[in-house]
């Protein structure tokens, strides 16, 4: 199966299947990417772990938009500023989704303390929920300093900024820290 990676930049968005991008500006979370999975693409009745698009699939964009209702890879512009970038695939936010986690709260920490606690407690969710099985749980968490909201202003992602990336599969979590 190809594997899914929402694309976050300056310049615009682009993203397709199961991970989202979430911003946290000024406390509130912003969701930057709509899921590419049958509870969309079913007004909310669908299996959330079903894809209905992703990059690499087989089915064209117009195919994609015709049988589902959306389309394969959606874009969007917008202004660079500074913030805290959350992805995450979705063993990791549908857990805290279905136990209704709010996940602003963990960006709270540093990006290393931040990430680490999504995913521990993402797969711990899920085992308590669904037994013993756990989805990939995987989180990116970063620290944009700069770039003042200019359009073509960057953003940096300083020393203290840097990303935290952390993968479980299964039962096993890797803290690579």
């Amino acid at each position: 199966m190809p594997t899914s990676v929402p694309r976050v930049s300056g310049a615009g968005r682009g993203d397709s299947a199961e991970a989202r991008a979430y911003l946290l500006l000024k406390a509130h979370l912003h969701l930057l990417t709509e899921d590419h999975n049958a509870r969309r693409a079913y007004e909310g009745c669908g299996d959330p772990s079903l894809i209905t698009a992703c990059l690499g699939g087989v089915r064209s964009g117009q195919d994609t938009e015709r049988i589902r209702g959306h389309p394969a890879i959606e874009f969007l512009r917008g202004p660079a500023r500074p913030g805290r970038p959350l992805l995450v695939s979705d063993g990791a936010y549908l857990p805290h989704e279905n136990v209704g986690h709010d996940l602003a709260s963990y960006l709270i920490a540093g990006p290393r303390t931040a990430a680490a606690h999504i995913v521990v407690d993402a797969v711990r969710c899920a085992r308590e929920l669904s037994g013993p099985y756990a989805d990939d749980a995987t989180a990116l968490v970063a620290h944009l300093t700069g770039g003042g909201g200019e359009p073509g202003s960057p953003c940096r992602c300083g020393a203290r900024g840097r990303a935290a990336l952390l993968v479980s599969e299964g039962l096993h979590v890797l803290l690579k820290l």
